[in-house]
């Protein structure tokens, strides 16, 4: 899903709820908890309320209401967030919007990028008893997460329908590794995120990575590997690698498909577990992994931690072989080390 680049040593952006705008009803509090006037500044709070939960249209219809007979009008940038946000949520823009926003308001407007994604991570029941695992320490160094983003993302992968641990534990740790929601400059990449990728899953190429709010992300991560690895049995498939003893290698398993994107994810692992005297049939070396390659590897996994160690190490090598630049911290969490083998 992302390159080698893939936002990985680049700061988090972020930036929470103004608190300064009661979002019930979009009234200015002020710090001090009393009424006041809206200043230009507040207005344009409402505004960016509203792209941060687009459903929530009270603070933007104040703000609106502050714009009547002014020349201002509300931010293209705003614009294309709320109309983003709502199409993700599968909800059409509001009448509120349909001066503003082109192909607001309308049932026949409803949902124009979001198909194939679930609801919206805000109206689902949370898992309970989901634990969030820790930053990885090389990741903890780089001080590029925000903690805000990042607890969004995990609240997002709880309410996944019957999400399980490991399933947050591979998310968790493969959003770390891209930089969270800080966008990459050079390609557009969001949580690892590209545009294309974007556009595939969604259906929309109108839609950009940021225009994705944290607890979104882990839909689309779940569709990816639904798509990537469907021959081997969807993004459950890694429940059953983590479920016969293979944790650390589910985890490399999904990070390199996801890096490496498909194709070349299927490549590395094969070469890695030919490299163990496991054959391949030539049938399946195409593609995106199938089913024979999939038992293959939880051969592997039968066998104990330490096949499973150097299998990793195998994959960490075609890794460092395939994209130097990827990045070796990250390539070392899963399993590689940079000497000969």
């Amino acid at each position: 899903m992302s390159t080698g680049q893939s936002g990985v040593g680049e700061k988090a952006g972020g930036g929470g709820r103004p608190e300064a705008y009661d979002t019930s009803d979009g009234r200015y509090v002020g710090k001090g908890g009393g009424g006041g006037d809206a200043s230009d500044y507040h207005r344009k709070l409402g505004y960016q309320i509203a792209a941060r939960d687009p459903r929530n249209i009270e603070a933007a219809k104040r703000a609106r209401e502050m714009d009547r007979g002014r020349a201002e009008q509300i931010p293209e940038e705003v614009k294309r967030q709320i109309r983003a946000g709502y199409a993700l949520a599968k909800e059409p823009v509001p009448d509120l919007f349909k001066e503003d926003v082109p192909g607001g308001g309308g049932a026949e407007n409803e949902n124009p990028g979001a198909r194939g994604l679930e609801a919206d991570a805000t109206d689902r029941k949370p898992k309970d008893g989901l634990t969030t695992p820790p930053i990885p320490e090389e990741v903890q160094k780089r001080k590029d997460l925000n903690p805000e983003d990042r607890g969004e993302f995990s609240r997002g992968v709880d309410r996944l329908s019957n999400p399980t641990q490991a399933e947050k534990d591979i998310y968790m740790r493969i959003y770390d590794w891209e930089g969270g929601m800080k966008e990459n400059k050079d390609n557009g990449s969001v949580a690892g995120i590209m545009p294309q990728t974007l556009k595939e899953l969604v259906g929309n190429g109108d839609l950009k990575p940021s225009d994705l709010r944290p607890e979104q992300v882990p839909d689309l991560y779940r569709k990816y590997f639904d798509n990537r690895l469907s021959e081997a049995g969807g993004h459950e498939a890694l429940d059953v690698l983590v479920a016969k003893g293979g944790a650390e290698t589910a985890k490399a398993v999904a990070d390199v498909v996801f890096q490496h994107g498909g194709g070349a994810g299927r490549q590395i692992i094969q070469d890695a577990l030919e490299k163990m005297g496991v054959p391949i049939d030539p049938s399946e070396k195409s593609g995106y992994i199938q089913e024979g390659t999939w038992k293959a590897l939880l051969g592997v996994v039968g066998k104990g931690e330490q096949s499973q160690k150097k299998l990793r190490g195998l994959i960490g090598d075609g890794r460092y072989n395939k994209s130097p630049s990827g990045g070796v911290e990250r390539y070392k969490a899963h399993g590689y080390t940079p000497k000969k083998r």
